[in-house]
């Protein structure tokens, strides 16, 4: 793993699979919530699977639904919870004026003192010049 302050500690996921889950979650729910609505034929191998789980398994895709978005839900509460505690806190930017919402920055932290990020990753040679 990456230290806590170089670029490559946080990857953003691909499009992809963003665009992947997206579609298969929204798939599922419309199997779940919608199944006369599905154009089943249409789908070719996937409608017939989604078919043949509607009619013979609905109650395996109801309670699988639920345990998917209670897995995800899980996984949020852990990372915010894990973030918020070990690594990285939130500092306010003095930009508030006019009643304006202050900008946060991401600080890193460690041995107990936190820094702005750009300046973590200089006091610990992760940018070599």
């Amino acid at each position: 793993m990456a230290p806590a302050g170089s670029a490559s500690f946080f990857r953003r996921a691909g499009v992809h699979w963003m665009a992947l889950i997206t579609l298969a979650m929204g798939f599922f729910t419309w199997t779940v919530f919608w199944p006369t609505l599905v154009p089943y034929e249409q789908l070719g191998p996937l409608g017939s699977l989604a078919q043949y789980m509607v009619k013979n398994h609905y109650s395996v895709l109801y309670n699988g639904y639920w345990i998917a978005w209670a897995i995800h839900a899980a996984e949020a509460l852990y990372s915010f919870r894990l973030c918020s505690r070990s690594l990285f806190s939130q500092t306010n930017d003095d930009n508030s004026r006019a009643g304006t919402q202050s900008v946060h920055q991401v600080a890193a932290c460690a041995s107990n003192r936190c820094y702005p990020v750009n300046q973590y990753i200089q006091s610990h040679s992760f940018v070599t010049n």
